[in-house]
């Protein structure tokens, strides 16, 4: 419940013993258990699902605040591990992406974005591929992550999204075909994460609503030698 008050734990209740406090409470709560990370996730946006003041980015942006830089045992960004609790993060962020975005503030998910580090980059990477061509609620945002992200594989994503004009190519095949390849990859690499492996699947679903609607013969060719790899 802390982390909604809007300032920081620390800066809000500055009294004696705080410093401790938060500490030991993040580190309990960064050594959660991965269901445990997921069930507490799911409870906190549910509340902020029911609050008419409340923006997802908002809770991002405090959690960020509240746990950067606390933590001895974690090193998202340098060393590309991640608690159960960031990990937990990732859905949501996704989701948070997706949402509209009226009032263009779209700097507190960039710092999320930053804080959960090499962990999320497969998501982003992912993300970007699915949901081209960009809606113009979208171009922004991928503009922004464009210019602004510490990774080459999102700013490189980013980049092909911008210009994706909507066409299947046989080269638009054969960039979802890798991906595919790339996410199994860095499923494996994280103890067969559940996301990763669900976001593989939706790009495997996006290959096979192709095979029925490909343009040329070639195409369609290019589909079928993606699937079975």
């Amino acid at each position: 419940r802390e982390v909604r008050v809007r300032k920081p734990i620390l800066r809000a209740a500055p009294e004696p013993g705080a410093t401790a406090r938060q500490r030991a409470a993040v580190e309990a709560a960064e050594a959660m258990t991965a269901e445990q990370s997921l069930q507490l996730v799911q409870r906190l946006f549910e509340d902020v699902e029911a609050s008419s003041s409340w923006r997802a980015e908002d809770v991002l942006y405090f959690l960020r605040e509240d746990l950067d830089g606390v933590s001895a045992t974690t090193a998202t960004t340098a060393t590309g591990t991640a608690t159960s609790l960031r990990a937990a993060l990732h859905d949501q962020v996704i989701q948070t992406l997706d949402a509209p975005d009226p009032n263009g503030d779209f700097g507190k998910i960039v710092c999320v974005l930053r804080w959960l580090g090499a962990p999320l980059v497969p998501h982003l990477v992912a993300w970007l591929h699915l949901r081209r061509p960009l809606t113009p609620n979208l171009r922004r945002k991928v503009e922004l992550m464009r210019r602004l992200s510490d990774s080459a594989r999102v700013r490189l994503a980013a980049k092909s999204a911008l210009a994706d004009k909507g066409d299947i190519t046989v080269a638009r095949v054969e960039e979802l075909s890798k991906l595919r390849a790339a996410l199994l990859r860095d499923a494996t690499a994280a103890a067969f994460d559940r996301a990763l492996l669900k976001r593989r699947d939706q790009v495997t679903e996006k290959l096979q609503s192709w095979q029925s609607s490909a343009a040329t013969a070639v195409v369609s060719y290019a589909v079928k030698r993606a699937l079975k790899r």
